[in-house]
This record gives C-alpha cells, sequence and structure tokens, in this order.
C-alpha cells in the first residue's frame, strides 16, 4: 500500500455524484491501533506473513510447543447483539492488524465472537488486536512534514509503560498549551510504539504522528467522531482514484460546520490515534458525500483508505478476551 499517498497533497471536496446511503449502514467502531495493511484473504482465514524471528512462542509443560486461542466477544454500544455484517467488519480489522504486525494466524467467527488461533504471538498484543478501533476527524493545527521531521532517536531513559505510560503521554500530548504542544511536537518519535495507540481523548488536542511513520501533527479536538462515517467507497473521478466518504445525517450537517469553517485547511482522519489521512478542503460542502482525492493516489491505496474509513467508525464494544492454551494438532 501507497501509505503516503493518503497523507501528501492530497484534498477534500464535494463529490460531483451523490450518492445514495446504504440500507443497513456500514458499522460503526470505538477504540484501537493504525493498522494500515490491507488483506486480502478469504473470508474464512486469515494467514498473514510469518513472525520475524525472535518473536514469542507459547509453551506449555504438557504439550512443549503449543498454540494460542483468543476469544475476543462483541456487543453493540446499546449491549445487544451485533449483526454478521459489524462481526465481519471487526474481523477485517484483526486482520489487518495481524498483517501490519507480522502475526501468523487463523480467524473464525462464532456467533458474535472472533476467534485468533495462532501457534506465536506477543502476548502484548492480544488485548491490540482485538480492539475496537477509534476514529475521529481533526482539524490540523500545525504539522512538521516527512523532510523536517524530528530524528526518532532512541530515548536514554526508561519509559512507564501501561496506563502509566498512557497518563504520562496524555499530559504531554494533549495538552492545551502551544509551549507544551511544541516541545511534543520535536520530542515525538515516530518509530516506536505509541502508548496512545486508540486511547486519546477527542475532547482535547493531540499530538501525533502519520501511519507513514514521518509526518507529524498538532490536532485540534475532535470535530466528528468516526461513528459518523456510514460509509466510505474507492471509486474514480475524472482527475483519477478516489474516496467517497459518506456522512450520517448528522455527521453531514457537522461537516458542513468544518468545511465552512477551516475552508483552504488541513483536516486530519484519525484512526487509533494516528492520520491516515490529512486533505484540505477546497469549498464548504453541504452534502452527504465527500470526496478525498490525491495526486499521488492509486487504485490501491484509495481501496485501503476506504476500507479503513468504513471499518474504524464503530459502535461496537468489546466485552471479554478469553485466552487459552491448546495442545499442537496434528
Amino acid at each position: 500500500m501507497e501509505r503516503n499517498a493518503m497523507l501528501q497533497r492530497s484534498s477534500v471536496h464535494a463529490s460531483s455524484s451523490p450518492r445514495t446511503l446504504r440500507v443497513g449502514r456500514a458499522i460503526a467502531f470505538v477504540a484501537v491501533v493504525a493498522a494500515t495493511a490491507c488483506s486480502t484473504t478469504a473470508p474464512d482465514a486469515a494467514p498473514a506473513k510469518a513472525p520475524p524471528a525472535g518473536s514469542p512462542t507459547s509453551t506449555h509443560p504438557d504439550c512443549g510447543v503449543c498454540s494460542t486461542r483468543v476469544t475476543y466477544a462483541y456487543k453493540t454500544a446499546d449491549d445487544h447483539v451485533p449483526s454478521g455484517q459489524q462481526v465481519d467488519q471487526m474481523k477485517q480489522v484483526i486482520e489487518d492488524r495481524m498483517s501490519a504486525n507480522h502475526t501468523a494466524g487463523r480467524l473464525t467467527v462464532d456467533g458474535s465472537s472472533i476467534v485468533l488461533t495462532v501457534d506465536q504471538v506477543d502476548t502484548a498484543l492480544v488485548d491490540t488486536l482485538g480492539r475496537v478501533p477509534s476514529m475521529s476527524i481533526r482539524p490540523v493545527a500545525a504539522t512538521v512534514p516527512a523532510s523536517s521531521s524530528p530524528s526518532s532517536a532512541s530515548p536514554t531513559s526508561v519509559s512507564p509503560t501501561g496506563e502509566a505510560a498512557i497518563v504520562d503521554a496524555k499530559a504531554v500530548r494533549q495538552s492545551r498549551d502551544p509551549a507544551v504542544q511544541r516541545a511534543a511536537l520535536l520530542e515525538l518519535s515516530c518509530g516506536s510504539v505509541d502508548p496512545l495507540q486508540g486511547q486519546d481523548d477527542f475532547r482535547l488536542p493531540l499530538v501525533t504522528c502519520a501511519t507513514n511513520g514521518s509526518d507529524t501533527y498538532v490536532l485540534e479536538p475532535s470535530a466528528i467522531d468516526g461513528i459518523e462515517i456510514a460509509d466510505a467507497e474507492a471509486t474514480t473521478s475524472a482527475s483519477g482514484p478516489v474516496v467517497d466518504v459518506i456522512f450520517t445525517s448528522a455527521g453531514t450537517d457537522r461537516w458542513a460546520e468544518v468545511t465552512a469553517s477551516n475552508l483552504h485547511k488541513q483536516v486530519a482522519f484519525v484512526i487509533d490515534s494516528r492520520v491516515v489521512a490529512a486533505p484540505s478542503i477546497q469549498e464548504a460542502q453541504t452534502a452527504s458525500t465527500t470526496q478525498i482525492s490525491g495526486v499521488k493516489f492509486t487504485d490501491q491505496s484509495t481501496a485501503a483508505l476506504a476500507r479503513l474509513l468504513r471499518n474504524s467508525g464503530s459502535e461496537l464494544k468489546l466485552t471479554s478476551t478469553a485466552t487459552m492454551t491448546v495442545s499442537p494438532t496434528k
């Protein structure tokens, strides 16, 4: 996938051919990791690249090298059983994360649950893989392009982990103080694991990286929640490949306000605390469908971006994660 194509010199404008909202809108999702790899696996299995050397392997005194089976259970935000479409979209999200993290395994759907079976897994990835993704649209306050981004040198001190790391990251990268934001932008390391992955507060500013690992941004508080995106689809216009983004009724009204007040400025589409696209607004818009275009867009990159946007705005919630060790099969 050409990730940079999503971020360089892209623009957003009203669609020349308004579309009809699909019946049974593409579900909404609420929080996780920025997975930008596009999977082309069969619906009932998600084989991914072989894990790199040194990846941890599940072991057990009774069976030596064992497999790990993880069951992710989901419900809708109002505690109802999710539809098959919602579960399938969440399965696609997990497939993408497995591919991005070079995790080999198999995914199956069991009712409202998704079962992951892997021979080799980093236990730290277990929760991340099944977490519901978060998505927001944030106006861009400042950006540092890849050519002038600070180097991602390894820190010399030991960094906190877990909840402590999230608290520390929010204090620095979600401060309302411009001076703190500037300092955070200069110190941001895009090559390291982001403790805020999907944990950023939509009500606060955010200093973060793009999924290309180079561009960095200071973003304003969220203007539109990802659940207001009803659908997204890759298509072709007279100028080339584009992504049609279709908003809900409430999202359409809010998008009209955002485009009117940010004309010729960038807005960032943020998934799991990372910027996947930051187009410039070319005109105020009132239609439910908008288009994202870019000079480096290809059919592949627009398909990947549309899939990300379609799958990452959700009203699902992860209700439980059950992990068990199983003996190897013959």
